[in-house]
């Protein structure tokens, strides 16, 4: 019994060990990616739901700029200047514009991608495997807030860099959907004006404003 018994113990310091080294690392990588002035990024998107029979695919570019962004995807272009969000379909010449605020706080947003993983997930767990050829994270994270659209997010960090390569995401409605950045940039100046829509470079735009 005694021989069990130290053996379930150090078994447990182990494992509070190892997890508390992940949860440090899940800040690493979320103090890392703050701390960089921008980011841009290619990156390929794929949304499956079986029992809907959804398997869909698309490719876009992202620049962020703290609270700012730029999404192109899907033949649409989201500009954001950390207050107002245009969201463009440039062959339709059709803008609608939304608030930021009236988006919430849990909103998973572009900028928030990179930056929100410490301080609204909790670590359920963590390994080491290879991912394309490279040591990497596999951290498997539940959202703090029983309410959030995802049940489920796994983020994939490389070990080298800490720079993030995948970000895999379940739904209460069964959809999956995942995020693999290529061609990561950091620190590249940006100015401001790419995060906002020049309506005056654009009057024959139908603008919807839903603010």
């Amino acid at each position: 019994m005694k021989k069990i018994s130290l053996f379930l113990v150090v078994t447990v310091l182990m494992s509070a060990t190892i997890f508390a080294q992940s949860k440090d690392l899940l800040k690493q990588v979320s103090d890392k990616m703050a701390s960089y002035s921008t980011i841009k990024a290619a990156f390929s998107y794929t949304m499956k739901n079986t029992k809907s029979g959804i398997n869909e695919s698309q490719s876009g570019n992202l620049r962020v700029k703290k609270s700012k962004y730029f999404l192109e995807i899907a033949g649409q272009n989201i500009y954001c200047d950390g207050v107002t969000v245009w969201s463009v379909i440039p062959d339709a010449k059709e803008v609608q514009i939304n608030s930021v605020a009236d988006m919430g706080d849990d909103a998973l947003t572009p900028d928030k991608l990179f930056t929100s993983y410490y301080n609204n997930f909790k670590l359920k767990s963590s390994e080491e495997k290879n991912y394309a050829g490279k040591p990497a994270y596999y951290m498997e994270l539940t959202p703090n807030d029983k309410n959030f659209e995802y049940t489920k997010v796994v983020l994939i960090v490389e070990k080298n860099t800490l720079n993030p390569k995948e970000l895999q995401l379940s739904d209460k409605k069964g959809s999956q959907y995942s995020y693999i950045l290529k061609n990561l940039v950091t620190n590249e100046t940006m100015s401001d004006a790419l995060f906002q829509f020049d309506s005056k470079k654009h009057t024959d735009f139908d603008i919807i404003d839903l603010r």
